[in-house]
């Protein structure tokens, strides 16, 4: 039974990939570690923002639908309430 190679990088494995990386232009963008560090607050802020707009979009349409359905319910109630005090 042939032995099987574990599923971690070796440190040569890194540094060539480092390597083959540095050099890549989309990887390489010339920003400085606290450029960077800004960039990245920036999209967590962006990403933090869209899913709460999301919630609350969908929090408004189930609050629509909510209100659509239980309308009926106070209506009936309505009127049953107002036989009930009328006589009727």
């Amino acid at each position: 039974m042939a032995e099987r190679r574990a599923k971690t990088l070796t440190e040569g494995d890194l540094e060539a990939i480092a390597e083959a990386v540095k050099n890549h232009g989309a990887c390489n963008l010339g920003l400085t570690n606290e450029q960077a560090n800004t960039l990245k607050r920036l999209l967590k802020a962006f990403d933090s923002a869209s899913a709460l707009i999301g919630k609350t979009f969908l929090l408004a349409i189930l609050a629509c639908i909510f209100g659509i359905f239980s309308s009926g319910f106070w209506v009936w109630l309505g009127e049953g309430l107002k036989n009930f005090f009328t006589g009727k």
